[in-house]
C-alpha cells in the first residue's frame, strides 16, 4: 500500500517500509501500530488506498476495518458486529472490492454462516446480499470474487465455477429471481395508539416489464417491535409505460410501534426513494 507493507498479525498490525537496511531492507515505520489484526486472511481488499479487512479486537469481538494513513478505523455498526460475532466461523470470510457506477463496495462473504454483507464507501452504509434457490430459501451471494476486464465487471461463482458479467441492467442470478426487500425505521408517537390509513411507496415503476408477468410489489408489518411478521398484501407494480403507478395500501389498523417492509422480485429496473405513511393519532 502506498509503497509500504501492511504486516497483520491476529491481534495487532504493522506498517513497514523500506529504509535501504542490509540484509533485509524493510523495517517497521516507528510510532506506527494498529491495535487490531486480521480474523481472516481472505477478508483482505484494497481500493485506492484504503485496505478492508474482518478483524478481532484484544476483546474478541468481531469488527470490519477500512485501514487509511498509517489508522484503521471501524466501519462495522454495532448490528453487523454483533451478527458476524454470532456465527460460529469467521476465520473463512471473503473479502473483495469492485466499482459499479460511481459506488464502490467491499463484499465480504462468510462461507460457513452462508451469509453476505456489503459495504458501500459511496454512502457508507450496509447492506446485505443473498441469492434464492429453487425452493424460496436464501443463501450467500453466488459472487466470490471479481475482476474488471474487456469493459465489463466480471464475477466468478463460488459454486459451479460460471463467470457472470456483474451488470446492472440484469435483473435475475443466472435466470433465478433476485430478492430485494427494504425494512423501514419503527413508527412510535410516544407509544399512543396510531391509525396507519394509508402506506404509498415511492418506488420505480413500468419498466422493462415482461408482458407475460404481472409484476408485484408485497408489503407487510409487524406490531411487536420486529419480532413477528404478518402475511403480505401485494399491489401491482405496473405494467411497461405505467410511470404514474402509485402501490399504495389502504386502512392498515392501528398499533402503538409498527415496522412496515416492502419486498419485491420483478425482473426488470425498480429504484425505491422511500415511502409516504399518512397517520391519525387516537385520541386516548
Amino acid at each position: 500500500m502506498h509503497k509500504e507493507i501492511w504486516s497483520f498479525g491476529r491481534r495487532t498490525t504493522e506498517v513497514w517500509s523500506n529504509v535501504g537496511g542490509f540484509p533485509f531492507p524493510f523495517a517497521p515505520i516507528p510510532g506506527v501500530f494498529l491495535q487490531h489484526g486480521i480474523a481472516a486472511l481472505r477478508s483482505l481488499a484494497k481500493w485506492g488506498l484504503n485496505i478492508f479487512f474482518l478483524s478481532q479486537d484484544n476483546n474478541g469481538e468481531a469488527l470490519v476495518m477500512m485501514g487509511t494513513a498509517y489508522k484503521a478505523d471501524i466501519i462495522s455498526t454495532p448490528a453487523i458486529s454483533d451478527a458476524i460475532g454470532n456465527y460460529t466461523t469467521i476465520s473463512d470470510a471473503i473479502g473483495f472490492c469492485y466499482q459499479q457506477g460511481s459506488h464502490i463496495f467491499y463484499v465480504l462473504t462468510f462461507p460457513s454462516a452462508d451469509k453476505t454483507w456489503v459495504y458501500d464507501l459511496s454512502t457508507q452504509l450496509w447492506h446485505e446480499r443473498a441469492w434464492m434457490d429453487q425452493n424460496g430459501a436464501l443463501h450467500r451471494h453466488r459472487a466470490n470474487c471479481v475482476a474488471f476486464a474487456y469493459g465489463k465487471t466480471i464475477c466468478g461463482d463460488w459454486q459451479n465455477g460460471k463467470l457472470y458479467n456483474w451488470d446492472l441492467h440484469s435483473y435475475t442470478d443466472d435466470g433465478q429471481p433476485i430478492v430485494k426487500l427494504r425494512s423501514f425505521p419503527h413508527l412510535v408517537s410516544s407509544l399512543d395508539r396510531i391509525s396507519y390509513k394509508q402506506f404509498m411507496a415511492d418506488i420505480e415503476v413500468g419498466t422493462d416489464i415482461d408482458p407475460a408477468d404481472d409484476p408485484m410489489l408485497s408489503l407487510r408489518w409487524s406490531d411487536d417491535r420486529g419480532v413477528s411478521f404478518g402475511n403480505v398484501v401485494h399491489q401491482s407494480l405496473g405494467m411497461t409505460g405505467q410511470y404514474k403507478t402509485i402501490p399504495s395500501w389502504n386502512r392498515l389498523g392501528f398499533a402503538r410501534d409498527r415496522v412496515f417492509e416492502l419486498s419485491w422480485t420483478a425482473a426488470a429496473a425498480t429504484a425505491l426513494n422511500g415511502a409516504f405513511i399518512d397517520i391519525e393519532k387516537m385520541e386516548t
